[in-house]
């Protein structure tokens, strides 16, 4: 098993020699200081797939976004890919603590209404093929924030492992403050796309680009947001623009959430 997750390693970093480029402006992240954060990887070749982000909602379940299982239109078979989790450094691997080495996946369940367009209901829930084992710091579940636990002007964090390949500490989690603001703001920002109830806009001095789809805006510990957006957002450039971003807003899908886990 550590020789599997050695070999995806070594894949992912030859297949993004450069680094694809996440939480633009973002600095360098306390270590472990997002437990709940995992990684969905290729574990065999797949040269056009974009790598995500996801949130440990249980110990048999990652939530993502469904766009993680499609690139180019095409769908990502399941048992080409797994997960991580416990990671800080992931060209390193440091602070990997998953004895098992990479999760994986048995089942995904993806919205039913997902839109890979316009990304509408861009949700998706990963069931593990093994319980994920708890360390406390290191691998922990994420609280997820209710209607009540929001509101705009609230200041929050995202974070993600990418970021200009120019910085001398690769590999290393970033991250930075975003403040919650109306939808208004994104709409303006994406005219093409409809941002509706269902989404929330969050802006400030960093933001998400490839690879981080999928992870989570945490405010006051919990996860309020899900990392979504326009691909006009997320291309591969030297560098990500820093504008406004949408996120899948949590509290509008916890009952479908609950319904296709063991969420209570």
């Amino acid at each position: 098993m550590k020789l599997l997750w050695v070999l995806t390693l070594l894949f992912a970093i030859a297949v993004f020699p450069n680094g694809t480029l996440a939480v633009a402006n973002g600095t360098v992240d306390e270590p472990h200081s997002r437990p709940w954060i995992a990684m969905v990887l290729p574990t065999i070749s797949l040269v056009e797939y974009q790598y995500c982000a996801g949130i440990l909602i249980s110990l048999n379940y990652i939530l993502t976004v469904a766009s993680c299982f499609h690139t180019d239109d095409k769908y990502i078979k399941i048992h080409s890919l797994g997960t991580f989790l416990g990671v800080y450094n992931w060209y390193t691997l440091e602070g990997f603590v998953q004895a098992s080495g990479t999760i994986p996946i048995n089942k995904v369940h993806q919205h039913e209404n997902f839109n890979a367009t316009t990304f509408e209901n861009d949700i998706a829930i990963i069931e593990l093929d093994i319980p994920a084992r708890p360390i406390k710091g290191l691998v922990e579940i994420a609280n997820l924030a209710t209607e009540e636990d929001v509101q705009l002007g609230q200041v929050g964090r995202v974070s993600g492992w990418h970021y200009p390949v120019r910085e001398s500490n690769q590999g290393l989690s970033h991250g930075g403050e975003v403040t919650v603001v109306d939808n208004s703001v994104c709409q303006e920002t994406y005219p093409s796309y409809a941002i509706n109830e269902n989404v929330i806009c969050a802006s400030g001095y960093v933001a998400f680009c490839n690879g981080d789809q999928g992870t989570g805006l945490l405010i006051n510990g919990k996860i309020v947001g899900m990392g979504i957006g326009p691909k006009s957002v997320l291309v591969s450039a030297e560098q990500c623009p820093v504008v406004p971003n949408t996120y899948l807003y949590i509290p509008k899908y916890l009952d479908w959430i609950k319904a296709h886990s063991d969420l209570e």
